[in-house]
């Protein structure tokens, strides 16, 4: 094995599905060309029993997708709780489903924190943003499930609101939340190829975070990707369920993506050269 190969990841990131019940702007779903698709439960399973739960941290579960559309989610957060007790279980949600007995399913998974994409300080800027869904109806949801999480007694999950846009209605939207939950701020990012909120980093000498933190994405077939913003699987390193984790992630293709990030040299790599998260090292 090369001696510049990290043994494990510390931080796994599965795309429970890839389909969402949302058109939102600042997501480019309409540039998606790869199957979409849900993860089976069994092929979950498979994916989690390769995990080392003396190393793993975290484990995200979603993707580019809405994961309550899956109707197996919660119990992968289950089985993923069972085997791997000392890992951070996580995910992101648009809260458009998080309603009835789903909610309570929820708070009593064992996921450790939930973070909602809630882009907008009332219903017109909210719905022109999140496109198919309902600012009311949403926000009802979020009230509710932090009201169900008191009457539970429960500490976890962790819940917050994430706002990304303007800094100039960052106020007013943390005025809206305060006292409810945790509210968080985030700028727009491109997604790589995806959209152009932000300028291109030109620098000479850039380093990619995802890659250094020791991250890996997995998509809905079991494809790897190097990072999140590959929304769209262009750059595939290999595939757990052909070949499995530790071979996905010791494998030549991966090494030589982490030598060429060591070397600064990731916008090389056509996919990187439009990212606006690289920075300089």
């Amino acid at each position: 094995m090369d001696q510049n190969i990290v043994k494990s990841p510390i931080q796994i990131r599965v795309e429970n599905t890839s389909l969402c019940n949302a058109r939102c702007t600042i997501c480019p779903r309409e540039k998606l060309s790869r199957p979409m698709g849900t993860m089976s439960f069994e092929v979950f399973r498979s994916i989690v029993d390769q995990f080392d739960p003396s190393t793993l941290k975290d484990l995200h579960l979603q993707g580019f997708g809405e994961p309550l559309l899956d109707k197996n989610f919660v119990h992968k957060i289950r089985y993923a709780r069972e085997k791997l007790p000392d890992t951070r279980l996580f995910f992101v949600t648009n809260a458009s489903l998080l309603q009835g007995d789903l909610a309570g399913d929820i708070i009593q998974s064992g996921v450790d924190k939930i973070k909602v994409s809630f882009y907008g300080v009332g219903p017109a800027e909210y719905e022109d943003i999140h496109r198919g869904l309902n600012y009311e109806r949403t926000r009802r949801n979020i009230l509710d499930f932090i009201q169900l999480k008191k009457e539970l007694q429960s500490r976890k999950p962790v819940f917050s609101v994430k706002y990304i846009g303007p800094i100039r209605n960052y106020a007013r939207f943390l005025i809206q939340w305060f006292g409810r939950t945790k509210v968080e701020f985030s700028h727009l990012h491109n997604y790589s190829i995806g959209r152009s909120y932000n300028p291109q980093n030109r620098h000479e000498k850039v380093i990619c975070p995802m890659i250094s933190r020791l991250i890996m994405q997995i998509l809905w077939n079991g494809d790897v990707v190097p990072c999140c913003y590959d929304f769209n699987g262009e750059f595939i390193i290999g595939n757990v369920l052909k070949d499995g984790v530790k071979a996905v992630w010791e494998s030549q293709r991966y090494n030589r993506l982490r030598q060429i990030n060591r070397e600064n040299k990731i916008t090389s790599i056509p996919l990187c050269r439009n990212c606006d998260k690289v920075r300089r090292r």
